[in-house]
């Protein structure tokens, strides 16, 4: 998607707990790489994830430059 700048956007990014038998808890969320600023976790966490189900990680958007922004979503869970 092409996004101005100054735009800000948010995303819904679903994870799922893909083990049929193990629910999971998702403690922390960080953006890593060279747009990591550019992007801010809005979900609370901790955050249970059933067993076989998914869950939805909300992340803005605001870009502060043009060209691509390269990062990723990292999850630490426990």
């Amino acid at each position: 998607n092409t996004i101005t700048l100054g735009e800000v956007v948010t995303f819904q990014l679903p994870v799922k707990e893909t083990a049929l038998d193990t629910d999971e808890t998702i403690v922390r969320a960080t953006v890593a790489g060279e747009g990591a600023s550019a992007f801010t976790i809005e979900t609370l966490f901790p955050l249970e994830v059933p067993a076989n189900q998914h869950v939805t990680i909300e992340v803005t958007f605001a870009p502060y430059a043009l060209g691509t922004v390269d990062a990723v979503l990292v999850l630490q869970t426990a």
